[in-house]
C-alpha cells in the first residue's frame, strides 16, 4: 500500500546502493494461447528480424501481428526479461549481453528458450544495438541466417564475444 509497514525498511540498516543486487522472481507461466497457433521462431523459415533494445514493448502484440522469425535482444536485462516471456512461445532469440549477464548469474537464472546469448566482451550493449539496428532493419532471414549475419557484422566490426548458448 506504499507506506513502511512497521519498521520493514528499518530492519535493512544501511544499504549502499553501488552495490546492491535485485534478483526478481521468476515470472509467471501462463498459457501460449495467447498468439495462436502461427509458428513464430520455429523451423528456419525466413521471416522479419527485430531488433528490440527495451522491454517497454508490446511484444506479444507484436509476435501476433507480423512475420516475425527472430528477435534479437539488447542488453542483460531486456534479454532476461523478454527470453523469459519469449520462452513460454517457443520464440528464439539472439540475446546480446555484457559482462553483467555472467556476473549477476542471470543465464542460471533464466528461463531463456531455445537461442543464442552473445556475451560482448569489449564493448558496450547500445554500440552493438545500434550497429545491428542499422544492418538489420528490413532484412528477412531465418534464424540460422540471421545468427551467422550477427555473428559476421560482429567480426567485421572487430567485436570480440563468446556465444553461450
Amino acid at each position: 500500500s506504499g507506506g513502511d509497514k512497521e519498521g520493514r525498511v528499518g530492519r535493512l540498516g544501511t544499504v549502499d546502493l553501488r552495490k546492491a543486487i535485485v534478483k526478481t522472481g521468476i515470472l509467471r507461466k501462463s498459457p501460449s494461447k495467447i498468439i495462436g497457433k502461427r509458428r513464430i521462431g520455429r523451423g528456419d523459415s525466413p521471416g522479419e528480424v527485430v531488433v528490440v533494445d527495451r522491454g517497454d514493448i508490446d511484444i506479444v502484440g507484436m509476435l501476433r501481428d507480423r512475420s516475425i522469425s527472430t528477435l534479437v535482444t539488447v542488453g542483460s536485462d531486456t534479454t532476461s526479461i523478454l527470453g523469459s516471456v519469449l520462452s513460454r512461445f517457443n520464440v528464439k532469440i539472439i540475446g546480446i549481453v555484457d559482462e553483467d549477464f555472467e556476473r549477476y548469474k542471470l543465464l542460471e537464472d533464466s528461463r531463456i528458450g531455445e537461442g543464442s546469448i552473445i556475451l560482448l566482451k569489449n564493448c558496450e550493449c547500445y554500440q552493438v544495438g545500434k550497429l545491428l539496428m542499422e544492418h538489420l532493419k528490413g532484412k528477412r532471414l531465418g534464424y540460422r541466417e540471421a545468427l551467422s549475419y550477427v555473428i559476421d557484422l560482429l567480426e567485421r566490426h572487430g567485436v570480440v564475444y563468446e556465444l553461450k548458448k
